[in-house]
């Protein structure tokens, strides 16, 4: 986990610890050498990798998921440097096949980030 970042949610735990023991580490299946995702273990390190956990949702709603996320995506242009930064939005509460709406989000929101130079993942 990050040094000196408060953790106060169950699922922000869960998140570290998969940065830590799983985005930051090697893995045989990405046919390369280092970790799955190369920028995560340096925003780590400089403070840059943020995390916000929204259980105000559970998945049944893909437009206000979308308005949640486009509203993350704002946040995000205004951080000082946002280009050099990282902000995950967990949604603990969506779940089972309720995970689809994620995918969805994710198709609406990219043709509107890609352009700006963002990328806009889904992870479940």
């Amino acid at each position: 986990m990050a040094e000196n970042v408060p953790v106060e949610h169950p699922a922000e735990r869960t998140f570290w610890r998969w940065v830590e023991e799983y985005v930051s580490q090697p893995h045989p299946a990405i046919g390369r050498d280092g970790s799955v995702c190369p920028f995560v273990p340096r925003l780590v390190e400089e403070g840059n990798l943020f995390v916000e956990i929204d259980d105000t949702l559970d998945g049944s709603d893909a437009g206000a998921m979308e308005a949640r996320m486009r509203r993350a995506v704002g946040d995000y242009l205004a951080m000082p440097d946002a280009y050099w930064k990282s902000l995950v939005i967990v949604f603990p509460n969506v779940v089972g096949d309720d995970v689809e709406v994620v995918d969805r989000v994710q198709g609406a929101l990219k043709p509107d980030c890609v352009p700006k130079g963002l990328m806009v993942g889904q992870f479940h």
